[in-house]
């Protein structure tokens, strides 16, 4: 049964906020419509990023892009703004597409080159 006519379900553009500590962040280019999560709870600040990473070399070389992504100029924009702030903001990342051991970290720059450090 189709979840529209039932009210179950809510479209949006750009950023959307679900509560108040949960934001979703458009991510195009792996796919239509692809979003990051923001969450920001007591002073910390998570995002979950699905598909914008799919390997650590990402981080560093954040113009290589998935053989699957649908739009690569528009994943390549995704990836770099989203590491951006993910380094500014001091944001724990999570990557589901990393090793199980590794898919929590932050994004780190050493000599203007960032890096993964899992936690």
């Amino acid at each position: 049964m189709p979840l529209e006519p039932l009210g179950l379900i809510d479209f949006f553009d750009g950023e959307y906020q679900v509560t108040s500590e949960v934001t979703t962040l458009p991510t195009p280019g792996h796919t239509p419509g692809h979003q990051a999560i923001l969450i920001s709870s007591k002073g910390h600040k998570a995002m979950i990023v699905g598909d914008v990473l799919h390997s650590k070399v990402q981080v560093q070389e954040p113009s290589w892009c998935a053989r699957v992504d649908t739009n690569k100029d528009d994943s390549r924009r995704s990836r770099e703004d989203l590491l951006n702030r993910a380094q500014a903001q001091n944001y724990i990342v999570a990557a589901g597409h990393f090793h199980p051991e590794e898919h929590l970290g932050r994004i780190i720059s050493k000599d203007r080159i960032r890096y993964w450090r899992s936690l």
